[in-house]
């Protein structure tokens, strides 16, 4: 019986997860062979490794002397990039309904956090950029969403409907904001931790985690925001030049904040959290319905 060896360790195939052996190919192979055996638990643990040390050597490098930023403010401002771009979609509808729909789930979310419906604490390290732990089956899991969204979708035909619009208008507007309200959940499961249920706490988790990753998730972020802006200013019909400024300062206020919270200390108590987001998200809707109001 001929003993197999092994081979010196390979650093390619233990970073991605591949247990490479050499032994004898058998009586008559006369020569060595590989063995090649695959974890694919190991695999994505090592390709993640691989694209902290390729791609972003500076940020995630033990010894660096760049710290991550950490925020325990939740303000994710792609939100409000995809309630811009909505206004092409009906420019009718006010900015500030448009905010409303795209920032819902977490204004509700806020709520429930700070009266324990759902179970949320301040975790240091559970994402990079915001360590923020919970179980929030109803407003960030898949079914959560799509039932609030189905709610409003329902609301707004109803309130049309009392109010005498037509229907087309009805319909319309309905589908534009519950719209907005889904994309809250495709917005969340790029950035988040697996912590998105599918439909209830024994459900599946998901996201992708980009939190994990601040200069790439703040990137992404600022993008979907600008790329919002662009086409919300090619939707307005009629825009003044004052108008489009204030609308300008208003988005730079907005990202500047934004990036803010990642360099100041913020409080322990996940209540104090919650209560500045909502403060903050109402004002941020109050501010875009006035804007259009007064300025256009």
């Amino acid at each position: 019986m001929q003993a197999t060896k092994t081979a010196a360790p390979h650093r390619i195939g233990d970073r991605f997860g591949l247990n490479i052996k050499a032994g004898s190919g058998g009586p008559s192979a006369g020569n060595e062979s590989l063995t090649v055996s695959y974890d694919a638990n190991y695999f994505l643990s090592g390709v993640r490794k691989f694209l902290k040390s390729l791609a972003f050597p500076v940020y995630f490098s033990n010894t660096s002397i760049y710290k991550p930023f950490k925020s325990e403010y939740v303000m994710y401002i792609g939100h409000y990039g995809v309630g811009l771009a909505l206004k092409k979609t009906d420019n009718k509808l006010s900015l500030g309904l448009l905010f409303l729909s795209v920032t819902l789930i977490d204004i509700i979310h806020y709520v429930l956090g700070i009266t324990g419906v759902e179970n949320v604490e301040i975790v240091p390290g559970f994402t990079r950029w915001v360590p923020i732990k919970g179980e929030s089956p109803y407003t960030h899991s898949l079914a959560g969403i799509a039932f609030i969204s189905l709610m409003v979708f329902a609301a707004v035909m109803f309130l049309g409907r009392m109010r005498g619009k037509e229907k087309d208008a009805s319909l319309r507007a309905s589908l534009v904001l519950s719209l907005g309200v889904l994309s809250h959940f495709l917005c969340d499961v790029i950035v988040h931790a697996p912590d998105i249920y599918v439909s209830g706490l024994n459900s599946p988790k998901m996201g992708f985690g980009l939190w994990n990753y601040p200069v790439v998730s703040n990137s992404l972020e600022i993008g979907m925001f600008a790329a919002g802006l662009l086409v919300y200013f090619r939707s307005v019909p009629v825009m003044s030049a004052r108008f489009r400024r204030n609308i300008l300062v208003f988005a730079l206020c907005l990202t500047a904040f934004h990036l803010s919270l990642g360099l100041v200390p913020s409080p322990d108590s996940i209540v104090a959290v919650y209560s500045l987001m909502i403060a903050v998200s109402l004002l941020v809707i109050v501010i875009a319905w006035r804007l259009e109001k007064g300025l256009r």
